[in-house]
């Protein structure tokens, strides 16, 4: 005895799947999407900790811009004087740095940051400084420190 083979009306669907290659419905696509989405913010949330490549670069523009007031009301809370010695930890893209020079023109500022591209701005932020020794900036971490 054989069996007829009879379709379910009620589900299409099934009978549409044998037949053609399996898609993703749109909730899969959206959880993928979704994933990928949050992979690349963390990943770009990741250079403010420690700044590298093109992103790094953005970033330092980013931060220049954004700690302006912040570095601006930490610069005047320590009362820097002409001839004072100011070592910066984390400096970023040099903007303190630059301020802190102008507050202490027979001083000497020093900084130290883990970012290469951090290193790399703030030095070009800093070129005359550097030049005339009144500036010395370090890639590197905290510790052990390098002055």
């Amino acid at each position: 005895m054989v069996k007829a083979q009879t379709q379910n009306p009620l589900n299409p669907l099934k009978r549409q799947a044998k037949n053609e290659e399996y898609k993703p419905d749109v909730a899969v696509k959206a959880a993928s999407g979704f994933q990928e989405r949050n992979r690349v913010i963390k990943n770009f949330n990741s250079q403010f900790a420690h700044p590298e490549g093109w992103v790094g670069r953005l970033v330092g523009t980013i931060l220049a811009w954004k700690n302006r007031e912040r570095n601006a009301w930490t610069i005047s809370s320590l009362d820097i004087q002409p001839n004072d010695q100011v070592l910066e930890i984390g400096f970023g893209p040099g903007q303190a740095i630059q301020e802190v020079t102008k507050l202490a023109p027979n001083g000497f500022v020093a900084g130290i940051d883990m970012s290469d591209v951090m290193v790399a701005q703030a030095s070009k932020r800093n070129a005359a400084d550097i030049r005339s020794g009144r500036v010395l900036l370090r890639q590197g971490s905290e510790s052990p420190l390098p002055f």
